[in-house]
Order: C-alpha cells, then structure tokens, then sequence
C-alpha cells in the first residue's frame, strides 16, 4: 500500500516545492491536484491509510519539515475530517466540497 501511494504523489523535482490542498512545482510554475478518493481502497487498505494519517500527524508535529513538506495546517484539517468519519460523522464540514458523489471506483492493491 505504502509503494502504491508512493506513484501517487508528483516529484516535485526540487526542494523548494510545496505541499498543501495540492502540490506546487516551483520549477515550472505550475501547482499540481491530485485526488484519492478513500472509498476506492480496500478495507484493508483503508484501515492501513487510516492508521498511516494518526502515524504521520504525529512525526509532521513532532518533526516538521523534516519529516515532511506537508502543510501542518492542511493536514490539521484533513486529519479532523478523518477523525469525522472515523465517529460517523459527516467529514465536509472541514471541506470545500458541498456534495459527495457516489463511489463505484476500485483503485489501489489489493482488488485482484
């Protein structure tokens, strides 16, 4: 799962790119979304990326841009929204988005 996410996210190419709602490549000006949505994994692997989130908030506290060019903030909110779901709450209250479409999408291992 780890490896998989890995191809997910754009080689930023140079130390000075950001991370945040989506990635900006400072070498060609150019900012970069990607989209993953959770309800496309595997249960499985949506308990692996869930317990990846509380992992990673807690090194992105401890450890900061040493662990990663994630926006502390950013991922603030995005953990709030998993935390959300986890209690079966609604999680767009801490999202730009107003509607949720449905999911028929299988990605990521584990679906063969």
């Amino acid at each position: 799962m780890a490896a998989w996410l890995e191809t997910q996210i754009p080689d930023l190419d140079d130390e000075s790119g950001e991370c945040g709602w989506g990635f900006y490549k400072t070498s060609t000006d150019e900012f970069l979304n990607k989209h993953l949505d959770l309800r496309s994994l595997t249960i499985e692997n949506q308990k692996l990326f869930g317990d990846a989130i509380v992992i990673g908030r807690s090194k992105l506290l401890d450890f900061g841009e040493e662990y990663s060019c994630l926006n502390v903030d950013f991922f603030e909110i995005f953990f709030n929204m998993y935390l959300l779901s986890e209690k079966g709450e609604p999680p767009l209250e801490f999202s730009d988005w107003s509607i949720i479409k449905p999911c028929n999408e299988k990605t990521g291992p584990g679906w063969d």
